[in-house]
């Protein structure tokens, strides 16, 4: 997909990518209080111009999340996803908020406060999922500038 990118949408994608990784700074910082950690394809670069900021949340209860939104005034819609934490167990189902900002899809799955010690699999290549916290991502965007 990254060969594609750069074959065929070089010059929309990385503009793109930036702005959603922009928006995915203002969620982090926005979420702080549940160590949010940015995943997915605007965290690993492959982002379009209809991906998805999907972002992991640390918590006790997943209600604490939906109050907050509430109390923001954010509406959201509840899903949810099923991840696997080792090659051979059963996946797992996570809470998950979804909210726009702007005309951009944000999904923050839920897990528990342990969970931050230990990243799902990815459902590409069974290993563990790359997660960057704020500071990894503020690197990101210093060096795309």
């Amino acid at each position: 997909l990254a060969d594609y990118q750069r074959l065929f949408q070089a010059d929309k994608q990385p503009h793109r990518l930036r702005q959603l990784r922009e928006i995915a700074l203002h969620a982090m910082r926005f979420f702080k209080q549940f160590d949010a950690r940015l995943v997915g394809s605007v965290l690993n670069g492959t982002a379009h111009e209809h991906s998805t900021v999907s972002l992991h949340l640390f918590t006790e209860t997943p209600h604490e999340v939906g109050l907050f939104l509430e109390q923001e005034n954010i509406p959201f819609d509840m899903l949810e996803h099923h991840f696997r934490l080792f090659a051979d167990a059963p996946p797992v189902s996570y809470p998950v908020y979804r909210f726009l900002a702007g005309e951009t899809v944000i999904d923050v799955t839920i897990f528990p406060l342990k969970g931050l010690r230990q990243a799902p699999r990815s459902p590409v290549d069974g290993k563990p999922m790359q997660r960057a916290a704020l500071p990894v991502l503020e690197k990101l965007l210093e060096g795309s500038s």
